[in-house]
């Protein structure tokens, strides 16, 4: 799937890259810091999720780091990933992230681009109301189902 190394943050590697190789290397970015998260690894095989599993579906998690991996708002490249991870809606307005604070599970296409995502939450933030489980899909047409392992690990805990 995604194996080249983390440009979010090259000014080279942006300035040719398209809307689907920033989503990847965003995914890929969730991945990174999940592989680095033994306490979340835990709950996820606690919940019956293998390792390999992690590895075949390419989950992530989404531990609010990414405006520290991005580029600077204010500078050309980061107005640039910014806008287009807004676009894509996969950052808010404001410039949070979508999946914040989420196990995050994408889905690739025939090509092997990701065309859609699913995040679980799995702890309650008390100061707001948020949804339990978030899913995104890229614009336009898939002609076979996604078939998410994730929401059945949420429908449990929502």
């Amino acid at each position: 799937m995604i194996t080249s190394t983390n440009h979010l943050n090259d000014a080279r590697a942006m300035s040719i890259t398209a809307d689907g190789q920033i989503a990847e290397q965003l995914f890929q970015h969730y991945h990174e810091k999940l592989l680095g998260m033994p306490k979340v690894l835990e709950l996820l095989r606690s919940q019956g999720i293998d390792d390999a599993q992690i590895f075949h579906k390419y989950m992530g998690y989404s531990d609010r780091s990414l405006n520290k991996v991005l580029p600077g708002a204010r500078t050309a490249l980061g107005g640039f990933v910014r806008g287009r991870l807004q676009a894509m809606q996969l950052l808010r307005k404001s410039g949070h992230e979508v999946f914040a604070g989420c196990v995050v599970e994408p889905c690739f296409d025939l090509n092997g681009m990701v065309c859609s995502a699913c995040g679980v939450r799995f702890r309650r933030q008390a100061s707001r109301a948020r949804p339990r489980m978030v899913f995104w899909y890229r614009a336009g047409i898939y002609y076979a189902p996604f078939e998410f392992l994730l929401p059945k690990m949420g429908g449990y805990y929502a």
